[in-house]
């Protein structure tokens, strides 16, 4: 399970880890300890300790030795390249160990790949069309039926984009329990901070995933449109917003009929997207044809918009 994490809003969010975020989402707060509880557990203990006699071998108690599981044994084994044999290298060329047969009993895909009559089932090393962060994370599902430890040292604007590759590879294999895990943490994550949305959309549009994450990116816009102006110019500690998105998603924004905001505020979107990178003034110039000026007050047309 995910555990929360206290004093979450006390650092800018670039700086949290991913797998914070995560873990806050899932339990919708911060967890707390019933210190009255702890008390009452440690006095009933002692004063059934105190009823055994000491003398009495038979009763002498002794510490029970380490719980081990078969998931702690598995996960402490993820990414050994000692027992494993099978290499999966993502598009960066970064390598992931596994073993084959774990994989193939998760997965109706790996069980073909592996063990059936493609080339790929005689190789030591398997080239797949994702980056190693979601490949790694892949096999960690399928080892232990979690994602938690693949993100915990990323931000959550990169947590948010690599759980779009989450979707879209439990669903290329076969794996619907990790798709539906990664699928629910993405909408948590987005209904929490809608400037993730920008991230998740901009990520779902490049993605050659088809239908599978063009739904996911309709999710992303949903909340663009309801919630434009926190997700579009969020606070420095919610995330990038509108900077988040490529040329295609802003183009995707900017043509929405559906936004829910004033003209003048869709423009300072624009203009702030336009101003992190120079290449971006020309298609910003293009997209602004979106824009009714006519809804903008003179005074804003005569200053903000006529600065730019």
């Amino acid at each position: 399970n995910l555990e929360g994490i206290e004093d979450l809003d006390q650092e800018p969010l670039e700086q949290r880890q991913g797998l914070y975020a995560l873990r806050n989402i899932e339990h919708g707060g911060h967890d707390s300890e019933d210190e009255d509880g702890d008390d009452d557990q440690r006095s009933r203990c002692s004063s059934a300790t105190s009823t055994i006699d000491s003398s009495d071998d038979a009763l002498a108690v002794t510490p029970p030795p380490t719980t081990r599981t078969l998931v702690s044994d598995l996960h402490s084994h993820l990414h050994d390249h000692d027992i494993a044999d099978v290499v999966l290298v993502g598009t960066d060329q970064k390598r992931v160990p596994a073993v084959k047969s774990i994989l193939a009993m998760r997965s109706q895909f790996f069980k073909s790949l592996l063990f059936g009559n493609f080339k790929e089932s005689h190789e030591s090393q398997v080239e797949l069309g994702y980056s190693s962060l979601v490949l790694r994370a892949v096999v960690e599902y399928c080892y232990t039926d979690e994602i938690k430890s693949s993100f915990e040292s990323l931000s959550f604007e990169d947590t948010a984009r690599a759980m779009v590759g989450l979707v879209a590879a439990g669903n290329y294999f076969e794996l619907g329990g990790l798709r539906a895990q990664a699928w629910r943490l993405t909408c948590l994550m987005m209904d929490e901070y809608p400037a993730l949305a920008c991230a998740v959309l901009d990520e779902a549009v490049q993605c050659a995933d088809g239908s599978n994450t063009e739904e996911l990116s309709r999710v992303a816009l949903g909340i663009i449109r309801l919630r434009t102006e926190s997700a579009l110019l969020p606070p420095d500690t919610y995330g990038l917003g509108v900077q988040s998105l490529g040329a295609k998603a802003m183009e995707r924004v900017m043509s929405d009929d559906k936004i829910q905001s004033n003209e003048l505020s869709i423009f300072l979107c624009l203009k702030k997207w336009a101003e992190v990178n120079p290449d971006r003034r020309e298609i910003a110039r293009k997209l602004s044809s979106n824009i009714d000026f006519c809804k903008i007050a003179p005074s804003d047309l005569a200053t903000v918009v006529a600065e730019s």
